[in-house]
Parts: structure tokens; C-alpha cells; sequence
């Protein structure tokens, strides 16, 4: 079975080739799909993540691939075998550890046979290729992850809106050979034969046995191997390859944030019930459209004195994670404005945790106030704190004006000594 395997193996990377890929010439966009690149069946959670790829007219999963790629400056290898197919990814694997899921372990057979046997001459009943286990795999000779590693059936499949575009080819499973078992190229169609369209969802995925059955495609027609039935995670990956596609704008958002790391969470979940896929996405949407503020630390006045030109001194406390402060003050503790009653009150902010306010008008029985309230600026937006309480500023008990201690010692002159006395 080995020397098959290697023979196979052997044929297909002859044909196999090293992407270099030419800059792309601008056409115009006509939407964007969802990609993702899976590795659930070794245990290794996403290679990529929902990440949304512009798309022109006449792309395909082959163009849509190639520009993921390059993009992100990645190597891969492919076959142009009766069309274009992703064999290999460079880098893909480097723990080299696979741990592979319970439900693959536990899949049947790929199928038996009968054949006569050449000592005995009598009909012998054999079986075909068994399931890989964590244990019990053909591991990963090297860090690119692609056909023939783990596993005899292994290779990279894809599937769009989680339907699987197939070859219509079978293959022969009457002698039980290797040999005459396909590539996963074999059964599926060509990656530069299948169009996408705006909205698409396309998942690539590393497929152990099967041909893609592990992964939630039914291959039963060409492989007899009845399917693992997985959540259709479509609406999901699709979702939060939007959130992906500005991730530092959405996440600032507490429940947005909460959501996506479940929607990510799950995601790089094998078998996930879709009960539970399609909460974690109901629940990102939600997020999305009522997306809430994050909250704004409370900042208190330490000290508020008044200052020479009426004017108040102002030292507030330290707020982490604030960008500044709004200050309000004026003359009269409502702090509004109305001309008629000559209220004034001001409105400033400030990033310093000491500030002097401009000139006073009309203060009357010598008290100002004013209030604070730190705030945070949220995508371009400014989200404020809580008010502090409104603090009196009494310039009695601290003014230092020259004109207001001369009248009070002439009052007090007046009052002990005899009329006449003058100054």
C-alpha cells in the first residue's frame, strides 16, 4: 500500500507547480466574498480566518485563492491535472502535530472487497482504508500541509454557501488498491470552473478521509463513505468576515467584542451543534446593528479655587483610559444660559488634569460653579462619562482682591474709631 501511496503521491507533484504570482491588473469591483482556510480535521483550528476578498466579473474560487494568497504573501503549491487544484500550502503545518477529531477516528471503512486467494484459492473478504486517529496517522513529513499527509485520502477540498461543486468522476473500488484510488483532485471540480458571486462564502479545507466526508461533504457516490453531518456554518463565517474586515473599528465595541470571540470560538470548533452556530451569529449581527459604547471612567475635582480675574483653578483627578475632559462652569448652579436673567455658562474640553477658566460674568453673592465629566473619542465619536456633582466656588472665603481687604478695613476702622478720624 506504501509503494502505491508513493507512486500516486510521486505522479501527482510531477504535475504540480509553484505559485509566482503576476500583479494583478485593476478591474472593476463587483463585491466581496467571505474565505476561509480550515485545518478542523487535524485539530488545528483556522489557518485563515473569515477574511473578505474583493471579487471582479469572471472570478473564480482559483482567482479568489490567488489573490488571498498573495496578499498575504503566501506560497502554495497546485496542479493544473484536468484543471486548476490546491495541493499543498507552505507553512500550513508547522507544529506537525495532529490532533485528530473523535468522530473521523470513528468513521467506517472506506469499503471492502472480495478476491480469490492465491495460496488457498478460496473467496477471501478484505477491507480498504481504515480512519486515522491522533495516535495512529501517517504524520507530516515537513511544515506544508497538503496531499498525503496523515493520511491516504487527504488533500485540501472546497466547498461554496457549503455545497461542493463536484467532477461527476468515480473511481474503481472493486480490487481495493490504492493505486487506483484518485487524488482528491479526481472528484471535485476544478477550482478555475467554479464562479463566485458577491455574498459568497467560500471555506477551503483539509480533508483527512474521505475526500471531504470528514469535513461535511458527501463523497459517498465516489468514495462509499457515508459523510459526518457538521453545522452548516455559512451565515457565521460570513458575519464575522465582515467584523474581520475592519476588526479594530467593530471590537472597540464591548459587545461587539464579546460576540465576535464567541463567533471565533466557535468557528474553530470541529463539530459544534448548529443550535449553537447559529446563536453565536444571531448574536454578532445583534451586536453589529446596536453596537454599544464602551464605558467612560468617572472623573472627580480635587480642588476648585477661584483665581485672580475671576476666574477658577481647576485640578482634576486621574482617569485612565479617558481621552480628556469637559469642563462646564458659569454663574449660576443650573449652569445654563439665559440672556434675560444674565446666566452664563461654558462649555470646554481639555486632555490636562489642571485648567483655568476664562473670566466670569455676573457673579452674584460671589459664587461660581462648574462640572466635569471625562469622555472618550469611540471611531471619531465622543462618548462622555457621568457628570460629576456641581462644585460651589465662593469667592469670599478665598478672594485676595486688594479692593475687597481695603473695604473691609475701613469698615472696621468706622466701627472703633471717633468720626472724625479720616484716612
Amino acid at each position: 500500500m506504501k509503494k502505491a501511496l508513493s507512486v500516486v503521491l510521486s505522479v501527482a507533484l510531477m504535475a504540480t507547480s509553484i505559485v509566482v504570482m503576476p500583479k494583478e491588473t485593476k478591474a472593476a469591483s463587483t463585491g466581496k466574498v467571505t474565505l476561509t482556510v480550515e485545518k478542523l480535521s487535524i485539530g488545528q483550528g483556522l489557518y485563515a480566518e473569515p477574511v473578505q476578498v474583493t471579487i471582479n466579473n469572471g472570478d473564480t474560487v482559483k482567482t479568489v485563492s490567488d489573490r488571498y494568497m498573495n496578499d498575504n504573501t503566501l506560497n502554495y503549491y497546485y496542479s493544473t491535472t484536468s484543471g486548476w487544484y490546491l495541493t499543498s500550502i507552505l507553512g500550513a503545518d508547522n507544529s506537525r502535530v495532529a490532533n485528530i477529531p473523535n468522530e473521523i477516528a470513528n468513521m467506517q471503512d472506506v469499503y471492502t472487497y472480495s478476491y480469490i486467494g492465491q495460496d488457498d484459492g478460496l473467496l477471501h473478504e478484505g477491507k480498504g482504508i481504515s480512519a486515522p486517529n491522533t495516535n495512529k496517522n501517517l504524520g507530516n513529513s515537513d511544515t506544508a500541509l497538503g496531499e498525503g499527509d496523515y493520511w491516504r485520502m487527504s488533500g485540501w477540498v472546497f466547498t461554496v454557501n457549503n455545497s461542493a461543486v463536484y467532477s461527476g468522476k468515480t473511481f474503481n473500488r472493486e480490487d481495493g488498491k490504492d493505486s487506483t484510488n484518485p487524488t482528491v483532485r479526481n472528484i471535485y471540480q476544478s477550482g478555475d470552473k467554479v464562479t463566485v458571486k458577491n455574498g459568497d462564502v467560500i471555506r477551503v479545507m483539509f480533508t483527512l478521509f474521505g475526500y471531504g466526508a470528514d469535513v461535511g461533504i458527501d463523497t459517498y457516490q465516489a468514495t462509499g463513505v457515508s459523510k459526518i453531518n457538521l453545522a452548516d456554518k455559512t451565515e457565521l463565517l460570513r458575519v464575522a468576515g465582515d467584523v474581520n474586515s475592519n476588526k479594530g473599528y467593530w471590537t472597540v465595541y464591548p459587545n461587539v467584542n464579546v460576540a465576535y470571540s464567541q463567533a471565533a470560538t466557535v468557528a474553530s470548533q470541529y463539530n459544534p451543534s448548529q443550535a449553537t452556530v447559529n446563536s453565536a451569529a444571531t448574536a454578532l449581527k445583534n451586536a453589529i446593528k446596536s453596537p454599544q459604547n464602551p464605558p467612560v471612567g468617572t472623573v472627580k475635582i480635587k480642588t476648585a479655587k477661584n483665581a485672580k480675574g475671576k476666574k477658577i483653578k481647576l485640578t482634576l483627578t486621574k482617569t485612565a483610559g479617558v481621552t480628556g475632559f469637559q469642563i462646564k462652569y458659569g454663574n449660576n448652579k443650573k449652569l445654563k444660559n439665559k440672556k434675560k436673567k444674565k446666566q452664563q455658562a461654558v462649555t470646554v474640553k481639555t486632555t490636562k488634569t489642571t485648567y483655568t477658566t476664562k473670566k466670569i460674568t455676573n457673579i452674584k453673592k460671589k459664587k461660581a460653579y462648574v462640572k466635569i465629566r471625562a469622555y472618550k473619542i469611540v471611531n471619531g465619536k465622543y462618548v462622555y462619562g457621568k457628570w460629576s456633582a456641581v462644585k460651589t466656588v465662593n469667592w469670599l472665603s478665598v478672594n485676595n482682591d486688594k479692593g475687597t481687604a481695603h473695604a473691609k478695613a475701613k469698615a472696621l476702622v468706622w466701627a472703633v474709631l471717633p468720626r472724625e478720624a479720616s484716612f
